[in-house]
């Protein structure tokens, strides 16, 4: 009995120092790619920018209004041009009143005690490790939470495991994560750091080769340790993000939205707006990347016809269930020109001595511009 006691403790101690070495190398990972990103996620969630921007749009308001009415009948009669003037120093007026605003939070607050700012980031960058590692440690858990279900051992969903071990083996893969089911009916798939979930709709919907072919895609971002990566800045954009999630439970829904929305949509819109115009900014460059890459090792391992196939199903099917997932649907690229990249790259399989892979990822740099209509699916 107490041998097999200390062979559990043992293999719990092991378990959690390989859930730290990941941990680790994921932080390390996500410095390395998304630097911009963990930066910019530390300053406007643990600085007084968001204070900042919120005091600068209400001064900015009243500004406005100010500026509107003033310029309006200092000009009444001139050439009957006064409204256009009035317009004018609407903006003016805002401009000047956020202006004022922000810099006297922020700018105030860089000047006086830059040494607290850093001290506030140091203090984010710390708590975003171990939020990390909680995420990592406990991530079945919170999937549990989330009623993302293991895979019924039913014919439909007892041969995806078998098929994911395929998936690996053509990817040369000596392990690979778990799967997890969520019960919805929109096709989707994404990665955790130690799973990959996939919808319901999308079962239903695709044949084999294309959930094959999606299984490649994620397998790629699992062992990129893409997942990892943005964990680590989504801590490092924590406060944010919280405000964010809120934002989209409360303020979006149209038929659900309680009476206070209007309220809290007035506190929380600068969260939104730094996490979708700033973080999610830094987050592009290599978010396209990474979904590149990874449609170009599911090419190399044979499945680019069938993942072409899937993301034509999944286009029209985009959605985010979170307000931190609405913002990373602006890093990800224009399914369109995946496609492209992917047509051009099957193509180029018939080109000698140039591998399905070197050819996608060189046809898909170039792909960097267009609106953004993707998300966190295949």
């Amino acid at each position: 009995m107490l041998a097999e006691g200390r062979s559990s403790v043992s293999t719990l101690l092991r378990n959690y120092r390989e859930l730290l070495s990941i941990g680790v190398h994921g932080v390390g990972v996500a410095i390395e790619r998304q630097t911009y990103a963990c930066i910019s996620g530390l300053l406007c969630g643990w600085s007084a920018l968001f204070i900042a921007v919120w005091v600068g749009a209400v001064l900015g308001v009243l500004g406005a209004i100010g500026g509107f009415f003033a310029i309006g009948l200092l000009s009444f009669g001139f050439a009957g041009a006064s409204q256009g003037f009035a317009v004018l120093g609407a903006l003016g007026g805002f401009g000047a009143g956020f202006a004022v605003g922000f810099l006297s939070i922020f700018g105030g607050s860089i000047a006086s005690a830059p040494d607290h700012v850093v001290a506030a980031m140091l203090v984010g960058g710390i708590c975003a490790f171990l939020m990390t590692l909680i995420c990592l440690v406990f991530e079945g858990t919170f999937l549990d939470f989330r009623q993302f279900r293991r895979p019924s051992r039913r014919a439909q969903e007892g041969a995806l495991t078998p098929l994911l071990d395929e998936v690996r083996a053509r990817m040369g893969y000596s392990s690979r994560p778990q799967l997890r089911i969520a019960d919805v009916p929109l096709p989707g798939a994404w990665t955790h750091v130690r799973h990959i979930v996939l919808s319901k709709g999308l079962l239903e919907q695709m044949d084999q080769d294309e959930i094959a072919a999606v299984m490649s895609h994620e397998l790629h971002h699992w062992a990129a340790r893409d997942a990892l990566a943005m964990r680590f800045v989504w801590g490092c954009a924590l406060p944010l993000v919280l405000l964010a999630n809120a934002y989209a439970r409360v303020c979006v829904p149209i038929t659900s939205r309680p009476r206070w929305a209007s309220l809290f949509a007035m506190v929380a819109w600068p969260a939104v707006a730094l996490l979708q115009l700033v973080v999610a900014s830094a987050m592009m460059s290599e978010g396209r990347k990474q979904e590149y890459e990874a449609d170009a090792a599911a090419i190399a391992a044979g499945y680019g016809p069938a993942l072409a196939s899937a993301l034509s199903k999944l286009k029209d099917f985009e959605i985010a269930r979170t307000g931190w997932e609405g913002a990373l649907l602006r890093t990800h690229p224009p399914i369109e020109f995946r496609l492209e990249a992917i047509e051009e790259a099957v193509a180029a399989e018939r080109t000698p001595r140039t591998t399905a892979a070197s050819k996608a990822g060189r046809a898909t740099t170039r792909r960097s511009r267009g609106p953004v209509r993707s998300s966190g699916s295949a």
